[in-house]
């Protein structure tokens, strides 16, 4: 993975997701920010969920 290269060689992070966003076949810059606003609102979401 691209991730992986880039850190090398220190190991991943638990908290680093790669690749960032939520799959929905974005195409262009415009759609891929919408897919990666979708997976923090998800994050949030869930962890708000949790502390209830």
């Amino acid at each position: 993975m691209r991730i992986e290269r880039l850190m090398f060689p220190d190991p991943l992070p638990d908290w680093l997701h790669a690749p960032v966003g939520l799959s929905i076949g974005a195409e262009g810059p415009e759609e891929i920010s919408v897919s990666i606003m979708a997976e923090l609102l998800k994050i949030k979401n869930t962890t708000t969920a949790k502390h209830r």
